[in-house]
């Protein structure tokens, strides 16, 4: 990656951050205490939807911690601020912690809507729990499906989303469920100090087709959150794990700060993390996954790594261009354990300046730590360097290349970066590779 690509790339992700910076002060806000005087108070038995309704733009309501309501298909139709009349404090809070009760599947269907302090829980496994709507705050909210699952937590369709300090759990119900997904519209969204758990994808961008590219999801920043699946959802009935974090179109995503535990084959592959661009029913030619980064985060307990595509192949699409992975950590990758590849990377499609820097690649019975498909596709602007991954079986493989190691390395990725990059021996016969590898256990 050229020093200009680089620089292109961090003045895009900086330019993500401050478009998300105006927020802080109203998060602040939330924590302080809520006068008697400013609200409209909820009792636990009130009708809350004839409370929304009277109540002016821009109200306070504040909701008896005892309230337990089945609401069903509910809306707001008006900026308003939804809170406990004792909220939380603090980070993130606990799944079972005492907060009004509303079972039903929210639409938000104005801006500058405010959820704090409140329990979202599902009715039915088929829906999404919350639909958001332009700038919607959900500040410390347990949003939880019902006892049989949740097809989906968070729908992030709109612009200046933000979820902080949120409890998102017991999204499992059949395929493609997701904690958090955007598909068309999202914009401006900041998910921070979050607990994600779904078993599809806990969180997904992209999937649709758009009417333009200015709908393709953008300017996201994830951080300080923790992607989960549960292990008992493993073999569960009805519940399809596919990975932890996926891209199919993005333009400026950055996910920092983060852990994601627990992948294993189900509809997918079992990788941690699946960045793959998909024009979806081919009527989005515009799509790709542009200036993303994925930064300082623990990935544990998966059956493969990374699976990158660098343009889709099924209907046309733009090519995956300024993809940077640095500074992360894979732990445990056991495809014995967890079923999957074992590949530590995956690259095919051909992605456009791929850097992978400072990242450490452990686990067991592995295939690799690079693996190309698609040689009818090249990679340019390739850059690995200062990263540490156990060889596995086959080192560097490529499909129709000549030999493993370097040779299938100056095959896709003519012009590659190589520096400070050490492996750790574990193929059992010797495979060459390039000057500035070190090996150890050789």
């Amino acid at each position: 990656m050229s020093d200009d690509v680089r620089q292109h790339l961090l003045l895009a992700r900086e330019s993500s951050e401050l478009a998300l910076g105006h927020i802080n002060a109203a998060l602040e806000a939330m924590d302080g205490p809520v006068s008697p005087g400013d609200v409209i108070s909820v009792g636990p038995s009130d009708n809350l939807l004839s409370v929304l309704e009277q109540a002016p733009a821009g109200a306070t309501v504040a909701i008896d911690p005892a309230y337990n309501q089945t609401l069903q298909w509910w809306e707001i139709t008006k900026p308003v601020t939804i809170t406990s009349s004792v909220p939380f404090k603090g980070q993130r809070i606990a799944p079972d912690a005492v907060a009004p009760t509303i079972t039903g599947f929210l639409t938000i269907a104005c801006p500058d809507v405010n959820l704090s302090s409140v329990r979202l829980a599902g009715f039915h496994p088929d829906g999404t729990l919350v639909t958001v709507g332009e700038r919607t705050t959900l500040d410390r909210m347990i949003c939880m499906g019902s006892p049989d699952g949740q097809h989906r937590g968070v729908m992030a369709n709109a612009a200046g989303v933000v979820l902080t300090r949120c409890h998102i759990g017991n999204i499992w119900k059949d395929q493609d469920t997701q904690a958090i997904c955007g598909t068309t519209g999202t914009k401006n969204l900041r998910v921070d100090d979050c607990h994600l758990e779904a078993s599809g994808e806990n969180v997904l961008f992209g999937g649709d087709d758009n009417a333009s590219e200015s709908l393709t999801p953008q300017d996201i920043l994830i951080t300080n959150s923790y992607l989960f699946k549960p292990p008992e959802w493993r073999d569960k009935p009805g519940c399809t794990c596919k990975n932890l974090y996926e891209l199919k179109a993005a333009f400026r995503a950055v996910l920092r700060g983060c852990k994601l535990e627990n992948s294993w084959v189900g509809g997918q592959g079992g990788e941690a993390i699946v960045l793959t661009v998909r024009n979806q029913d081919g009527g989005s030619p515009w799509n790709s996954i542009d200036d993303c980064v994925i930064e300082d985060c623990n990935m544990l307990n998966i059956g493969a790594g990374v699976n990158i595509l660098g343009r889709d192949y099924r209907f046309p699409s733009k090519v995956m261009t300024n993809l940077m992975l640095r500074r992360l950590m894979f732990e445990n990758i056991d495809p014995w354990a967890f079923g999957g590849t074992g590949r530590q990377i995956f690259i095919s499609g051909g992605p456009k300046n791929l850097s992978i820097e400072d990242c450490s690649f452990k686990g067991q019975h592995l295939n690799s730590f690079l693996s190309f498909d698609q040689p009818e596709h090249l990679l340019e602007g390739f850059v690995y360097r200062r990263n540490y991954a156990q060889e596995g079986e086959y080192g560097i493989v490529g499909t129709s290349a000549p030999s493993l190691g370097t040779a299938a390395l100056e095959m896709y990725a003519p012009g590659y970066t190589w520096a400070d990059v050490t492996i750790q021996k574990t193929a059992g016969y010797h495979i060459d590779y390039p000057e500035g590898t070190t090996l150890i256990g050789e």
